[in-house]
């Protein structure tokens, strides 16, 4: 015979009401708290006897929507076959049937889909190479400027050390100018840059480049009021912009040194005291390729060293002036020492001298200083002299000069204008040594000229 529950508690029959194992846990914890381990194992006793064997079955268990495994066939990424359709679930409280998803059968014979091939870009959205041949003009701009200034206190001082005669507040101001070495293409409408520098206005300094030899160099030179002091040199390979070398000079030099090969040669700054006698400087320095720093060939007094000194191929020329004719001299690269006098020309009033690569040129006024007419004449190292061209300048043009270059056996004469400013904006190339008219061309951009800065050696032609 079975103990009867005590009268204050509820029978729970398992015929009618179907209980969580949640719901007797509970039960089970309220009556052991009021009437202890004897009344709580008797409740346990009576609900075991009358719940049916498989009520707590676990394949019985109810599976909730959020805990269902999804249906193997129905894939649930966004466009694929099937996305968006309801997932299955079991009935719900209101005992509704569970939504059934199609089955999805595979599709047969289905095509591999085949690589994408990476895509080329357009030949009209693709920048076109240059020509063979091609003329490039080397240049330097102003990129911007912009000022600064910096608050400070000046406390005024007596010579005679009377005190507290107060201070001031004063602000100290400044400007820096932003420069960049360009280099144009006209036949392609094309430009690159290929150095940058900064100039403030308490060191002020402008950089411009020179073409010799099939490579670019950019002169730095920090006395832009007059004489040159050039102190570092960059040294390009203009078809591709890439760095090859930078150059220290110390001591400085004065004015653009002339490149002989890949060496170097100017003459060193020079200092004056107040009475505008020299204290030092003027020696003739070299800097070769691999060396630490240059190294000094001549003394000031030496009397080799005399001229203004140029670059032609593998020649160290010198132009001297000597009772009214100019002396073309060459010397000896390895040491500056004369090895001869190569020839005398009657000295013109007025002219121009521009180094290209197998002569020096003259640009002479035929007639006088006021000519609009220029001779172009040709100074070689083989001791030989000739005009090449007479050039007419267009005044109505604002042609007012004439400059020239020499590059890859080609004559390249710049006529310089004053209608934008100091500058050129196109160029005329003839062949070395005929009077054929090769080719006028535009360059697109006005390239004004400075001083101390390029002058007229400042073309290539692509390879």
């Amino acid at each position: 015979m079975k103990p009867k529950p005590p009268k204050h508690l509820y029978t729970f029959s398992a015929k009618k009401v179907m209980m969580k194992p949640t719901t007797i846990l509970f039960l089970s914890f309220v009556v052991l708290t009021l009437f202890g381990t004897s009344a709580c194992s008797f409740v346990l006793q009576s609900l075991s006897e009358n719940m049916p064997d498989d009520s707590f079955d676990d394949s019985q268990a109810k599976e909730y929507p959020d805990q269902a495994p999804l249906p193997a066939a129905v894939p649930t990424s966004a466009g694929l076959p099937g996305a968006g359709l309801p997932e299955s679930s079991n009935p719900d409280s209101s005992g509704s049937p569970p939504v059934q998803a199609p089955p999805v059968s595979p599709q047969a014979h289905q095509a591999p889909i085949p690589p994408v091939a990476p895509q080329q870009p357009s030949p009209s959205s693709a920048q076109q190479p240059a020509p063979s041949g091609s003329l490039v003009v080397v240049y330097t701009v102003n990129t911007g400027s912009e000022s600064g200034s910096l608050p400070v206190l000046v406390h005024a001082v007596s010579p005679y050390g009377e005190e507290g005669l107060g201070a001031y507040g004063k602000r100290i101001t400044w400007d820096t100018n932003y420069y960049a070495v360009l280099a144009t293409i006209p036949a392609v409408a094309r430009s690159y840059v290929l150095h940058k520098a900064v100039s403030p206005s308490y060191a002020t300094n402008i950089i411009y480049p020179i073409t010799k030899n099939g490579k670019l160099y950019v002169f730095r030179d920090w006395n832009t009021r007059g004489g040159g002091e050039v102190k570092d040199v960059s040294v390009y390979n203009p078809a591709n912009a890439n760095l090859l070398q930078t150059i220290s000079l110390y001591p400085s030099a004065t004015g653009t040194p002339a490149i002989v090969g890949g060496d170097l040669f100017y003459r060193s700054s020079m200092s004056f005291d107040l009475y505008d006698k020299r204290t030092g400087g003027g020696e003739l320095y070299v800097y070769r390729p691999g060396m630490a720093m240059p190294a000094m060939l001549l003394d000031y007094n030496d009397p080799s060293n005399k001229g203004t000194f140029y670059g032609v191929g593998d020649h160290l020329l010198s132009l001297q002036y000597d009772q009214g004719a100019l002396v073309l001299v060459e010397h000896d690269p390895s040491t500056g020492v004369v090895q001869r006098e190569l020839l005398s020309i009657q000295a013109p009033l007025v002219y121009n001298v521009y180094q290209g690569e197998t002569a020096l040129y003259l640009v002479v006024p035929a007639g006088g200083a006021n000519s609009p007419t220029r001779d172009i004449i040709a100074l070689r190292p083989d001791g030989t002299a000739s005009t090449l061209f007479t050039i007419e300048l267009d005044a109505s043009a604002g042609e007012t000069d004439m400059m020239v270059d020499e590059e890859a056996g080609r004559i390249v004469l710049i006529p310089i204008k004053n209608t934008k400013g100091f500058g050129f904006d196109s160029v005329t190339i003839y062949p070395q040594r005929s009077g054929e008219l090769e080719e006028n061309v535009p360059l697109g951009v006005f390239v004004g000229l400075k001083r101390p800065g390029s002058q007229g050696d400042q073309f290539l032609f692509l390879e």
